[in-house]
């Protein structure tokens, strides 16, 4: 059912208040809360109209969510989704996501970096197999240098760090503040 009209009432700022608390006390919008108690007064049974196919469970809107964020702590998410490269309203929907889910996500950019250094391993582990079989189909006697393998390794073992750093940051990054 596709609802058009408004109905609107002026209210003091004491009522207002107390509307709210009571709609705050049943996790309700003010709205949400305002369209059950007419829905009771016009329908007490409910016969004429099936409330549950029109409202999802508990009269919490599911696509959309608009939440308020307590003053002391605006600065601090927006310094946060700055540093992850978000903006805040996804940062905030990953942290919920990550807290319902007990994740700790990568964002779309950090995963992008992750996938780049799993390349760059990858690439490097199949030079060293085509050198391997090169000298094995040769029978060369002269395989890549000490200094040459010495370096590979290195860059591997330094991939390797960074790839695992990257992981430890992420998850000390979500974890930060729930100590």
């Amino acid at each position: 059912m596709t609802r058009t009209s408004i109905a609107a009432v002026r209210l003091s700022p004491e009522e207002k208040e107390r509307l709210q608390a009571v709609a705050a006390n049943h996790g309700l919008t003010e709205s949400a809360l305002l369209k059950r108690t007419i829905d009771r007064i016009v329908d007490p049974s409910g016969l004429l109209s099936n409330a549950a196919a029109d409202s999802p469970a508990q009269g919490v809107r599911l696509n959309r969510l608009v939440i308020c964020l307590h003053p002391d702590i605006r600065g601090e998410v927006a310094e946060r989704a700055k540093a992850r490269g978000l903006p805040v309203a996804t940062y905030i929907a990953a942290l919920v996501r990550s807290h319902v889910r007990h994740l700790s996500p990568l964002t779309k950019i950090e995963l992008r970096e992750f996938e780049k250094g799993v390349v760059q391993l990858h690439l490097i582990g199949r030079n060293l197999n085509q050198l391997t079989r090169r000298a094995n189909a040769e029978r060369l006697t002269a395989i890549p240098r000490r200094e040459d393998l010495a370096l590979f390794l290195k860059t591997c073992t330094a991939m390797v760090g960074h790839l695992e750093a990257m992981l430890v940051a992420n998850k000390k990054a979500w974890e930060l503040g729930h100590e």
